[in-house]
C-alpha cells in the first residue's frame, strides 16, 4: 500500500516523520509557474482558490491539512477540465496585485 501525503515539506519535518520524497504532494509545487520565482503561500492560495481565509489569528496544522486536500481537489478538478493553466496564470496576475496594493 503507498501513502501519499499533502502537506509540506517544513511540518514533516516538525513531526520527525521521513516520508519518500516522490510520497509527498506539495500544494505549493502543484501551483507554481517555473517562469516565476515566486511560490505561493497556502494562505493565498487558500483565499484565491477556495475563498477560504485561513491563518487568521494562529496557524492551525489541522486546518492547513484540509486546506492542502482542498486544494488538491480543486488541481485535480481543474486538471480534468482543461484550465489549469488559465487558473494558474490568473492566480499570478491577481497575486501581483495582491503584493503591489500592501
Amino acid at each position: 500500500m503507498r501513502f501519499h501525503w499533502l502537506t509540506s515539506s517544513l511540518e514533516l519535518t516538525f513531526a520527525d516523520i521521513y516520508v519518500p520524497p516522490e510520497q509527498v504532494i506539495d500544494t505549493v509545487d502543484l501551483y507554481f509557474l517555473k517562469t516565476r520565482q515566486r511560490r505561493l503561500s497556502l494562505r493565498f492560495l487558500s483565499w484565491f482558490v477556495l475563498g477560504e481565509h485561513i491563518q487568521q489569528e494562529t496557524h492551525d496544522s489541522i486546518e492547513d491539512a484540509r486546506s492542502a486536500l482542498r486544494l488538491y481537489n480543486a488541481f485535480q478538478a481543474f486538471e480534468e477540465q482543461g484550465i489549469f493553466d488559465q487558473k494558474l496564470e490568473e492566480l499570478y496576475k491577481e497575486g501581483r496585485q495582491f503584493v503591489r496594493a500592501q
